[in-house]
This record gives C-alpha cells, structure tokens and sequence, in this order.
C-alpha cells in the first residue's frame, strides 16, 4: 500500500512541468552534501604521520 502511495506521487510529480527538473536538481544537491561531507568526516580525523 505505501508502495503504491509512492509511485503514485513520483508519478504525479513526474508528470508535472518541472518534476524532471525537481528530481535532477535534488539528485546533485544530494550528491554534493554527501561529498562534502565525506571531505569533512576525512578531515576530523587524526593524522596518520605519528605511526613508525
């Protein structure tokens, strides 16, 4: 039943004027946000240099 609910509102924002547009947009903020926070989660931990 929720997958239905689902469809039917990806289906329904597809077929919009802008829906296509909406959903590339959201897909590159996504991609970005999970980049950047990759770099930011890299950068909070410690060096590895102290190791011998």
């Amino acid at each position: 039943m929720l997958l239905k609910l689902l469809q039917r509102q990806t289906y329904t924002c597809l077929s919009h004027r802008y829906g296509p547009c909406l959903c590339l947009g959201g897909l590159v903020l996504m991609i970005v946000s999970a980049l950047q926070f990759g770099e930011v989660s890299t950068a909070a931990q410690p060096p590895d240099s102290h190791r011998e």
